[in-house]
């Protein structure tokens, strides 16, 4: 969940797709990435890339809190991430 001023960010059409939250609006054809499930022993990293921008409306600079969660199979519960502070400038 990325945050920004206290308020959740607008996600995009993509994002509403991949998560369920889709509006009345949303155009019905939207392309999705498959998944990919990569199983790690406890106390493995994993690293992933993930592009903000196809999944939010970041329209305005400012700092943001980033949280991102998954849920973890081998547990059955759902894992967060510390929070990560973003710093967006202007362009």
């Amino acid at each position: 969940m990325l945050m920004n001023d206290g308020h959740e960010v607008e996600m995009t059409v993509f994002h509403r797709k991949i998560t369920g939250r889709q509006r009345s609006d949303d155009p019905q054809e939207v392309e999705i990435s498959s998944t990919i499930s990569l199983p790690a022993p406890p106390g493995v990293v994993r690293i992933f890339t993930i592009n903000l921008k196809r999944l939010y409306e970041i329209k305005e600079p400012g700092a943001y809190t980033l949280e991102v969660s998954l849920f973890d199979k081998s547990s059955k519960a759902i894992v967060h991430s510390n929070n990560l502070t973003l710093a967006v400038g202007s362009q």
